[in-house]
C-alpha cells in the first residue's frame, strides 16, 4: 500500500468550500492542521487551507518551498496533471 505524505508539491483534491472540485498543489506547510496552496492552470488562488479540506493524490511536482505561482504553473503544466 503507498502512502500519500503531506509535502511541498503534493498536488492535492479540494473536497470543500468555493473550491470544491479543483486540484492545487501544497507550496508551503504552516503547521499539523494548515498548509498554503495554489492552483494556477485551475482557478484556485494561493490560500491557507486546513487539511481536513484537501485530499492528497498521488502526484508530487518537483518544486521548492513557497515558489512562485508562475513556477508552480510551469512543473503544473509540464507533468500534464
Amino acid at each position: 500500500m503507498a502512502r500519500r505524505l503531506v509535502q511541498i508539491g503534493r498536488v492535492v483534491f479540494l473536497n470543500y468550500g468555493p473550491d470544491q472540485g479543483n486540484l492545487a498543489v501544497i507550496v508551503d506547510v504552516l503547521d499539523g492542521k494548515r498548509a498554503i496552496i495554489v492552483g494556477p492552470s485551475t482557478g484556485v488562488a494561493k490560500q491557507q487551507i486546513p487539511f481536513t479540506r484537501l485530499l492528497l493524490t498521488e502526484f508530487v511536482l518537483n518544486i521548492h518551498r513557497n515558489e512562485k505561482t508562475k513556477k508552480v504553473q510551469e512543473e503544473f503544466e509540464k507533468e500534464q496533471i
